[in-house]
């Protein structure tokens, strides 16, 4: 992919107030120290908003140096510092909206140069915070042992007189379970695809530690009790065990709650093991999956995660129309047509909509 390209495809993921900082960004010269950059926006904005077509370097070379014959070499250095220039603005852009990694950067350069009054005044800050936060995702369990190391660093320091002892031996065991949680949700995760993948690939290899991970788990409640590690525990359960329906349902249960909602990542992928578990039972011959397969494309349909830009995937408009009519469900098909219809992507819309009425039509007809 071209500089060219590379630049295009970031200034397209941009909305507006995005560009209006990149803009005051490349006008700084603090971060910026070559003339042009603020011409080179001007072009490769105009470009995506006319036809999103590639911009022309010759036209931008001579718009930058009236005076000189076009030179390849010189625009593709030019290009190439502007990439670097956008590149360098995404993180400071995702730095400036990160309130948590901010302060923990001055909370190391405090501790650094033994600045331990400021140090306590934003450990004090950042605790206000994150603390009171619900924890649901495995970074949230990240940022809660950061921040945990940090006041145990804090304790360590002020406790010349052993005035800290309870507090420091607490701070410990609260940043060694944030740090367990962070590790077995991330680790379970990868167990279960790695699992769902040896179905695929049809590979042999066990992933390291799984066995010794399950069996500590298994009557660890405490643990257990966090919603994303008992849900992929179940679902590793679910793929050694295919017959294990009291897990699937457990599973389901879970899902059937506002607990994983916002988490798009790891919500998505456990409704897809849930629905593979339920298509690989309706291939071994228990039809009666098709029922509990349409009750969770039913719960899909409400999760943003399974929408495009507001569009619904088109396999998953095919898998839920395919099973409501293998359980003939052909009034609640033609609804889910017409009422979802604005939800079919655009390019694409009719031809699905046609199609999917089309074998409608069929077994309306049978």
């Amino acid at each position: 992919m071209t500089n060219t390209k590379k630049i295009q495809y970031y200034l397209n993921s941009f909305d507006s107030s995005a560009l209006k900082s990149l803009k005051r960004f490349i006008n700084s010269p603090f971060f910026n120290k070559k003339d042009g950059m603020n011409i080179l926006l001007q072009e490769f904005t105009k470009t995506n908003v006319v036809n999103n077509c590639e911009v022309n370097t010759q036209n931008i070379f001579k718009k930058l140096n009236p005076d000189e014959p076009f030179n390849e070499r010189k625009i593709q250095r030019l290009l190439a510092y502007f990439l670097q220039i956008i590149e360098q603005f995404i993180t400071h852009y995702d730095l400036q909206n990160d309130q948590f990694t901010h302060q923990q950067k001055l909370m190391e350069y405090c501790n650094d140069i033994a600045f331990y009054t400021q140090f306590k005044s934003i450990l004090e800050k950042s605790e206000k915070n994150n603390l009171s936060k619900p924890v649901k995702q495995h970074l949230d369990y990240l940022k809660q042992y950061d921040l945990l190391v940090n006041k145990y660093h804090y304790l360590s320091i002020n406790n010349s007189l052993n005035q800290n002892e309870d507090k420091i031996y607490d701070v410990i065991n609260e940043a060694c379970e944030n740090l367990d949680k962070y590790y077995l949700i991330n680790k379970l995760r990868f167990i279960a695809i790695s699992l769902n993948q040896k179905t695929i690939i049809k590979k042999s290899k066990k992933t390291l530690l799984t066995d010794e991970i399950l069996k500590a788990l298994e009557n660890n409640q405490i643990l257990k009790q966090t919603p994303l590690i008992n849900a992929y525990y179940n679902i590793i359960k679910l793929l050694i065990d295919q017959s294990n329906d009291e897990k699937f349902q457990d599973l389901q249960k879970l899902l059937e709650t506002d607990t994983f909602k916002g988490l798009d990542f790891d919500e998505k992928l456990l409704y897809d093991f849930a629905l593979n578990y339920c298509a690989n039972k309706i291939n071994a011959g228990h039809r009666q999956y098709y029922d509990r397969m349409f009750e969770l494309h039913n719960q899909i349909l409400k999760i943003d995660s399974f929408y495009i830009d507001g569009y619904l995937f088109n396999d998953t408009i095919k898998n839920i129309v395919t099973i409501a009519l293998r359980l003939n469900k052909l009034d609640w098909v033609e609804k889910f047509l017409d009422d979802y219809k604005p939800k079919f992507r655009p390019e694409e819309r009719d031809e699905i909509y046609n199609y999917n009425k089309a074998k409608l039509v069929v077994y309306q007809t049978y």
